[in-house]
């Protein structure tokens, strides 16, 4: 059974009719799942090719979300009371789901984006699934590279304003599974 299903403390009663997605790292996610089709809007932060077309929102606009058609914001950090209020009055939920800190928290991380868009048994498997596939190209990527003494930094940029690969985004942790020291880490 898909619904209603609970995730950090907001439930929803069913699939939700579209997300605004506040996050890159979720949105990372997101797309790592394909579950893209989804998504109605996101913040000016995801700067993901793939998610060029969707409009921008922030989460301190519930109008504007509401318009683009979602009912449900994804962001990493848990809004103000009143912004939640606002969202709420909106008919808009809100759910924060903290970036994965290790490994293993990576699949707690794609189990609940996915059980907030596709429900507690499809979309939580499907995000489970997704996570393991994620563990397969890192451990790959490991395998491949030779290890060295020499430490060698890199910073990936992922657009032209600066925003770089951090250590709590996957592709941060792949510069690291790759040996890399990434300089953009914290």
């Amino acid at each position: 059974k898909d619904y209603p299903v609970t995730v950090n403390g907001v439930t929803l009663k069913g699939e939700p009719a579209g997300v605004a997605v506040l996050s890159p790292n979720i949105a990372d996610a997101i797309l790592a799942m394909s579950y893209e089709i989804c998504l109605k809007a996101k913040s000016a932060d995801c700067t993901q090719s793939d998610l060029e077309v969707l409009p921008n929102v922030t989460i301190n606009d519930a109008e504007a979300i509401q318009k683009t058609g979602a009912d449900l914001v994804l962001a990493d950090k848990e809004p103000s009371e009143d912004v939640k209020s606002a969202l709420n009055q909106a008919g808009v939920s809100v759910i924060a789901i903290s970036p994965a800190v290790s490994r293993e928290d990576l699949e707690r991380f794609y189990g609940e984006i996915g059980a907030a868009i596709k429900g507690g048994q499809t979309g939580y498997t499907h995000g489970q699934n997704s996570a393991q596939n994620v563990f397969y190209t890192m451990d790959d990527i490991e395998r491949v590279i030779p290890e060295t003494n020499v430490p060698i930094t890199a910073c990936y940029l992922l657009d032209a304003s600066g925003g770089a690969a951090t250590g709590d985004q996957l592709s941060g942790k792949l510069i690291e599974m790759a040996g890399l020291v990434n300089v953009a880490n914290s």
